[in-house]
């Protein structure tokens, strides 16, 4: 019973979500047909305390294409802060924006500064493939 109680109290600290499980590739495609925007994530495996990764966002309908890369800078149970890094034709870009793992196949991603124009406002990414299906 004791060795249950310790067992229990240290699931409670450890939290539901690491960077494992937040690996995987994440996306979210909108209701129209065809799509106005898609949006992707990949996540990879963390790799010496880093976990980094990709994006593509496509809009207006494929006519726009951005892409670039991924660092989770924080993470605390099933929450993450992942700074988002791209160039665009005024230059490069960099914001930090907010991921909660809603349930094992669903992501929570939301701007943490609203007034930025790039990237959906929030959405719900689903996850296609986990961290261990994707090939490096």
């Amino acid at each position: 019973m004791k060795n249950l109680i310790i067992l229990l109290i240290c699931l409670m600290y450890i939290g539901v979500g690491n960077a494992q499980e937040f690996g995987g590739d994440w996306s979210f495609v909108s209701g129209e047909t065809p799509p106005e925007y898609v949006f992707s994530l990949i996540i990879y495996p963390e790799k010496n305390g880093i976990t980094k990764g990709e994006y593509i966002f496509t809009w207006y309908f494929g006519n726009r294409i951005d892409e670039g890369n991924v660092r989770m800078i924080s993470k605390k149970g099933n929450k993450a802060v992942l700074r988002i890094s791209t160039v665009s034709h005024s230059g490069p870009l960099s914001k930090l924006f907010n991921i909660e793992l809603l349930t094992d196949s669903t992501l929570y991603f939301t701007r943490r500064k609203h007034d930025d124009y790039w990237l959906p406002d929030s959405v719900v990414l689903e996850r296609s493939r986990k961290v261990d299906e994707i090939e490096l």
